[in-house]
């Protein structure tokens, strides 16, 4: 979605209802960030208008698949489709990668993967996984030797594995740690850091912050965090205190 916006317009108007202004006809794709209150009507045509490229996306999937159902040394290849990051739509006052605050909708990206033969292509994990997990994976379906175990193909194979505790990010100002319960970012301001902490799995839009009434749990989260960035340990364990939900 960093690209052109180039999907026929038919694609993105389709999305609007008779009562709705026409949506943008914009193709540089809108990197905003707003500082008042926003026009719903504004914020609707940037979200058709992604809609209408996603539309176009997955029109060029489909014969991409039909392809690779074809030829045989495309179907016998380990397939990997996914993002570097997903798109904001407004839900923290930003659309686009503007200041490239890490939030959930700019770190949760789509992932596929479709091993030889289309082995367990239902298959379905909410697992925790980052860019070295592709690495991971590649490496394993090549047979080279990887440095990390691939968990992706673990759970596309239906392999009982341990499940991932924790991902972290980390920008030139922010930084983040989600684990099985919890959510810090935290972010660096006039030289002053500035925290932010949300409950999950049920806040999944991140619209609750709890730093103020977790006190203990920001500080464990935030040292554990600070810990695992020196370290540079992609699998490192966590304090158990972490996977607890907020009671």
């Amino acid at each position: 979605m960093a690209g052109p916006w180039d999907a026929p317009y038919e694609l993105r108007a389709d999305l609007a209802d008779e009562t709705d202004p026409p949506p943008p006809a914009i193709v540089h794709p809108p990197e905003v960030h707003f500082q008042e209150e926003t026009d719903p009507d504004l914020l609707l045509g940037y979200q058709q208008a992604y809609s209408g490229q996603v539309r176009a996306l997955d029109a060029c999937l489909a014969p991409l698949w039909t392809l690779r159902e074809d030829i045989p040394a495309l179907k016998d290849a380990l397939w990997l489709l996914t993002s570097p990051r997903g798109y904001p739509l407004g839900e923290h006052g930003r659309v686009g990668n503007c200041e490239q605050a890490l939030f959930g909708e700019l770190l949760h990206t789509p992932l596929v993967l479709s091993l030889p033969g289309g082995v367990s292509e239902l298959t379905r994990t909410t697992t925790f996984s980052q860019p070295f997990d592709l690495y991971a994976a590649i490496c394993e379906g090549a047979e080279w030797t990887p440095t990390v175990n691939s968990h992706l193909i673990a759970y596309a194979r239906e392999i009982d594995v341990p499940p991932r505790m924790w991902a972290a990010a980390n920008g030139p100002r922010e930084r983040g740690l989600r684990t099985l319960a919890w959510y810090l970012r935290e972010k660096e301001l006039d030289g002053e850091i500035h925290r932010q902490l949300y409950a999950k799995p049920d806040d999944r839009w991140e619209a609750n912050e709890v730093a103020t009434r977790c006190v203990e749990i920001g500080d464990l989260m935030s040292a554990t965090l600070r810990e695992l960035l020196a370290r540079k340990d992609l699998v490192a364990d966590i304090p158990a205190a972490l996977a607890n939900g907020w009671r």
